[in-house]
């Protein structure tokens, strides 16, 4: 759903928006922040478990579709599309 060449744009900005908050760039930071917040809180409804597992898991998630869509940047399509296979 979120690895298709029309989202990929929105991603790209996505990934600026995390690096230069990353690098210490303050007005940025406010930004990447609730932006990975609020996927965390949509998350946690669709999965199981206690309040504490339920924001673990969508941390957990998170953090591994960013890495996956990072490497859709960065590497093309088909390279983000391996790691996949082996999760």
């Amino acid at each position: 759903m979120l690895a298709r060449d029309e989202m990929d744009p929105v991603f790209a900005v996505m990934c600026e928006l995390s690096g230069l908050a990353a690098a210490g760039r303050e007005s940025y930071a406010a930004g990447a922040l609730q932006l990975a917040q609020a996927f965390v809180e949509w998350l946690q409804p669709f999965l199981d478990g206690d309040a504490s597992h339920r924001r673990a898991e969508a941390q957990a998630a998170v953090v591994l579709v960013d890495a996956l869509l990072l490497a859709r940047q960065l590497l093309g399509a088909d390279a983000a599309l391996g790691p996949l296979t082996s999760l």
